[in-house]
């Protein structure tokens, strides 16, 4: 049984560290792509926009928070949250919940014009939601700094040198 184990453990065993390189590319990705639309709001995001909001025809229809903001500081306040989160998923601060926020910001915002999106969104919307299911700040990140000052507590010059 121990020989089974030993055979079929790497298959199913991820290394942490490129868990937490994958998580801040995600969030660099993120961050880019909520970046890059960011001046073309008015034109393509907004009520008075030239694409309608439409009942969209996109896998995920639940994600239409954006469509439910019509004016043009609604719109930037949402995508200002969208880079906020990102920023926090980049440095994984709160890494679940960023990544959670990030992933509802940025499908709803590839849900409100339809027209725009290509493969690569579809894409990308897929890769946010598999994604939340991995332990992403387990390494390089806020989070597992916190973790760890709390696991080892030093009360004083000796317990620095104790590990």
């Amino acid at each position: 049984m121990k020989t089974i184990i030993k055979i079929f453990k790497p298959w199913f065993a991820v290394d942490s560290r490129s868990l937490g390189i994958f998580r801040i590319f995600l969030g660099i990705l993120c961050f880019t792509d909520i970046a890059r639309r960011w001046s073309y709001i008015d034109i393509f995001y907004t009520d008075s926009s030239i694409v309608a909001a439409t009942s969209s025809s996109s896998f995920y229809k639940m994600f239409n928070l954006l469509s439910t903001f019509t004016k043009s500081w609604e719109v930037h306040l949402f995508f200002l949250i969208g880079i906020i989160f990102s920023i926090f998923l980049i440095i994984g601060y709160k890494s679940k919940l960023s990544h959670f926020i990030s992933a509802v910001i940025i499908i709803s915002i590839h849900n409100r014009a339809i027209i725009l999106e290509n493969a690569g969104d579809m894409f990308f919307n897929s890769i946010l939601i598999w994604t939340l299911f991995l332990p992403l700040g387990i390494s390089f990140s806020i989070d597992s700094l916190k973790k760890n000052l709390s696991l080892f507590k030093e009360n004083n010059i000796d317990d620095l040198n104790n590990r």
